[in-house]
């Protein structure tokens, strides 16, 4: 009896089972068939993709890396720049964004010059197999130079952006790493003249502004003279830096007993000094009018100011003039 019930389940249920297992092959057959985004690197004709690789760590941290060559016909800075990856379901669930860095052999990326990008996705819950084709859209930032005939001042330009996109099939990371030049790490051996897009350059972290004349604070003089200013410029290892351009300005100070001035004519001698090898850079200082609104006509002020590179500073002494002086010269 038992096994004629066994029977009859089998016989009305098989064809049930069947249709299971065909469904199940099939599905796995169609969606093994889905083919798989072709390995790309488009930037389009600005941007000329030489190599490009997304690899998994051994901590199960994710890099996508790629060089390619500034074909934009234009110099272009990408200094401080953030740039931006996107991509879904990588490192956690949804549309993710990762930022990331690109540098050239130096500030001033010329034409044909050849940029790193590096980008470290450190979330971990969502990882692909190795093998799978990923997509990403990168959104990459830069400053057009040819605006500026000085290149260190290449940050006064236009700003621009440009949408590419990379598809790369996931590595594991090699066991045993060999450091080289352009692997996105400032290794031992490597410095900023033999490998800049890994090691950092000489950049102005540090502004000495200081004056041979004393125009400091004077209630009783006008300070409508002639000043040498004097900048020296240090880099991150308190370095003096040769050649770096100086631009020297006043800049207003406002909230000094409702105070405002603003200065509406000076003269720079040299317009953009240079630093000598002692890092230091000279120039003659003059101002003659100003356009200023202030509560009672008495100590409107400013501030020297000086930069270099992505650095400015105020000269912590003031240039102060009376109400009689500002009634002088047609402030009041």
């Amino acid at each position: 009896m038992n096994a004629q019930v066994t029977i009859e389940f089998l016989t009305a249920y098989s064809w049930a089972l069947l249709l299971v297992i065909v469904a199940a092959v099939a599905a796995y057959y169609f969606l093994s068939a889905i083919p798989q985004p072709a390995p790309e690197c488009n930037f389009g004709n600005s941007f000329q993709c030489t190599t490009y690789q997304f690899i998994k760590n051994s901590d199960g941290t994710m890099k996508l890396t790629f060089q390619m060559t500034n074909t934009l016909g234009k110099t272009i800075w990408l200094y401080n720049k953030q740039q931006i990856i996107t991509v879904q379901n990588i490192g956690k669930s949804g549309t993710n964004n990762y930022t990331g860095k690109c540098t050239g052999p130096a500030d001033i990326v010329n034409r044909s010059d050849e940029i790193l990008c590096v980008f470290n996705i450190t979330d971990k819950e969502i990882t692909p197999s190795v093998g799978k084709n990923v997509k990403f859209t990168v959104l990459l930032s830069y400053t057009n130079c040819d605006v500026s005939s000085i290149p260190s001042l290449c940050t006064n330009g236009t700003n621009r952006s440009l949408q590419g996109h990379i598809t790369s099939s996931l590595e594991l990371a090699p066991s045993i790493v060999t450091p080289r030049c352009k692997d996105g790490v400032c290794n031992a051996g490597e410095n900023y003249t033999n490998c800049p897009w890994d090691c950092s350059p000489p950049r102005p972290t540090t502004l000495v502004i200081t004056s041979t004349a004393d125009c400091a604070c004077n209630f009783l003089d006008k300070d409508t003279g002639v000043y040498e200013i004097n900048v020296t410029v240090y880099d991150q290892l308190h370095v003096p830096m040769k050649g770096v351009p100086v631009v020297i300005f006043p800049q207003d100070i406002e909230g000094f007993e409702d105070t405002v001035i603003h200065i509406t004519s000076y003269t720079i001698t040299p317009s953009l000094p240079i630093t000598d090898s002692n890092g230091l850079a000279r120039a003659n200082f003059s101002w003659h009018s100003c356009d200023c609104c202030f509560w009672s006509c008495y100590y409107p002020l400013f501030c020297l100011a000086a930069t270099a590179g992505d650095v400015t500073v105020c000269w912590p002494r003031c240039a102060m003039l009376t109400g009689s002086d500002a009634q002088s010269l047609g402030c009041c």
